[in-house]
């Protein structure tokens, strides 16, 4: 059996598309919001704790919440944990370090957003 070799030239033309990169339809963002907690560790409160309950020390931790059950507290932690809702909704995991991506498309919508809840988050703290 005979076998026959044969070529074919191939010419490829590469046009330019319009195809569009992640760096220019897409944005890396990040969310780092402050709070203060309204908690102190108590050494003597865990050290009574700890005797009490005849533990090993260092195994009771007591935090007193220095303005107990505070309102305006509550609701900036609530507020606080709601905008990381919204961020991480918005947009979609890129790093393990906190950065995320969002699409040039929702930019101005997650700005607008971030910008309300930050507005939120002065007021609260003002209050």
């Amino acid at each position: 059996m005979t076998q026959k070799n044969t070529t074919k030239d191939v010419s490829v033309t590469l046009t330019n598309l319009d195809a569009p990169t992640i760096g220019s339809s897409a944005m890396l963002v990040e969310i780092l919001i402050s709070k203060w907690t309204g908690r102190k560790f108590d050494k003597s409160a865990s050290e009574y704790v700890e005797n009490a309950n005849k533990a090993h020390v260092g195994m009771a931790n007591v935090h007193k919440k220095l303005l107990g059950d505070c309102p305006q507290l509550i609701a900036i932690h609530k507020h606080v944990g709601n905008s990381y809702n919204i961020h991480r909704s918005m947009t979609l995991p890129w790093s393990d370090s906190g950065i995320r991506l969002v699409h040039t498309s929702t930019y101005f919508e997650y700005n607008a957003q971030n910008t309300a809840l930050k507005d939120q988050f002065d007021q609260m703290h003002d209050d």
